[in-house]
This record gives structure tokens, sequence and C-alpha cells, in this order.
């Protein structure tokens, strides 16, 4: 593996993001995924039938902007408090979520203005003009959503981790831009918001792909598991059982991560 690590640079890999390889069926890395890991079926069913909640949406059209304010809410709750480059309009709101007895709606607000600011949606504006930008009604959304995860998901997650890293970056080797939401000591979690009550092909293989892509084995990754917030459903398998159960055979992960590579590489 080291040899593979030390020659990689002289391979070609057209593919350089995951989460948009997996959007193209035509992609060598989502053409792979399918045709070695089919089987799909039996738990995308077992995950339509648990039992569920549903936190509706405030904003159909916020282009997915609560969406990703829960990811960062959650990395805050689990105690992730890294302060992102942000516009200069926003360092009011950091102070107050950053004390440890911080207020959940300040978490949230916080989550909402960092990603705002991901956005360059801020820059040049006022204190007072960034308040204004967050309304009630996203707050509101975040505290259903924390809520939700309050009882599904933050107590089987965090209550004994001793390692939480948000949005971790992996090694590139394959040429992949790879980051997944949420590394919890050996455990890889991506958080899915959409509305529809579903465990889409995409959002399966965006979940396995990252674990794969881990070519080093530099996270130690025994377990994956996905969360969704609107429903408040939490699934974790043991990674090579589940790969087991897709490819439909006994599977190695270091051999399938190996395989991988190749894929990707030739």
């Amino acid at each position: 593996m080291n040899a593979h690590r030390a020659h990689a640079h002289v391979w070609t890999v057209t593919i350089t993001n995951l989460t948009s390889a997996l959007r193209s069926p035509h992609s060598t890395l989502a053409r792979y995924l399918s045709a070695r890991y089919p089987n799909l079926a039996a738990i995308q069913r077992e995950f339509r039938l648990s039992a569920a909640d549903f936190v509706a949406p405030h904003d159909p059209d916020d282009h997915g902007l609560v969406a990703e304010a829960f990811h960062r809410l959650v990395g805050l709750r689990a105690g992730d408090r890294r302060v992102p480059s942000m516009a200069p309009g926003v360092y009011h709101l950091v102070d107050a979520a950053l004390r440890p007895d911080a207020a959940v709606e300040d978490l949230c607000r916080f989550a909402l203005v960092a990603e705002m600011s991901a956005r360059g949606w801020l820059d040049h504006l006022s204190a007072y003009q960034v308040d204004s930008l967050v309304t009630g009604g996203q707050v509101d959304e975040l505290l259903r959503l924390d809520a939700l995860a309050a009882t599904r998901l933050y107590p089987s997650l965090l209550r004994r981790a001793n390692r939480v890293t948000t949005e971790p970056q992996w090694d590139d080797s394959c040429g992949i831009a790879a980051t997944p939401d949420l590394v919890v000591d050996r455990c890889l979690v991506e958080i899915k918001t959409i509305n529809a009550l579903t465990l889409r092909k995409r959002d399966v293989h965006q979940m396995i792909g990252y674990a794969l892509l881990d070519v080093f084995d530099d996270w130690g990754l025994e377990e994956v598991a996905i969360y969704s917030a609107r429903h408040g459903i939490f699934r974790r398998w043991w990674f090579e059982d589940l790969l087991a159960r897709l490819a439909g055979e006994s599977v190695d992960v270091a051999t399938e991560r190996g395989r991988l590579y190749q894929a990707l590489a030739w």
C-alpha cells in the first residue's frame, strides 16, 4: 500500500469531487459503486419502515441554508468550537456561541451566519445588517431539528465520544475531494435533510464511498451511519458487514479499498 502512495501521482484520475461524481451515473465512481454494491433494496426497505417524525422546512426555497446550518449545529453540539473564516459583521455572534453555557438559540444563530458567511452572502455587511438576515423561522426550524436530534441522534452518537471531527479532509491519493459530514471516534456519519422518507442509492454510495476513499485507513473507520434529520432516523452499520450485504458476498475492507483505488486510477 505504501508503494501505491508513493506512485499515486503518476496515475490519471478524472473525478475530482465525490458528491458531484455520484450525481452523474456515467462517472467512473458511480458506475463502479453501482456494479460492485448493487444490493440496496433490503437496506432501503428497513430504512423506510423505521418509525419517524417529520420537521417540515420553514422555507422550501432557502437554497439549502438551514440544512447546511444544521450540519454545523451538530458539530457545535458535539463540542467542535472551531471558528471558520467569516465576514467581520458576524463576530459578535461568535462570542455568544463559544461560551460554555451558550444557549441553543445562540448556537443556531451562529450556525446560520457561519453558513451564510461561507457562501459569501455577508461580505461588507454590518453587524446590524447580519442580524436582520437571520429570521425567526430559520432559527425555529433549527431548534426543532435540534430537539429531534436530542432524542434520536445525540444520545447514541455523542454521549461517550472521545473524538469528534466535523468535515474532516481525506488524503486525496485517489484524486477525489472527499469531505464527510462527521467522524465520531471510528464511525463516519452522513447527515441528510431531505423531506422524503427515503434512503437513496446516492446516499448509500456517498456514505460507503467516503469510507472506502480512506484508502490508507488513516481514520480507522469501523462503522458508517446515516442520520435523516427531518425524520429522526439514525441507522448505523459495521462497515465490513454493510459492504458484504451490498456486494452479496464476504468482503475484506482493505481489499475493497484497493479495488476502488485501482478502478479510479486506471
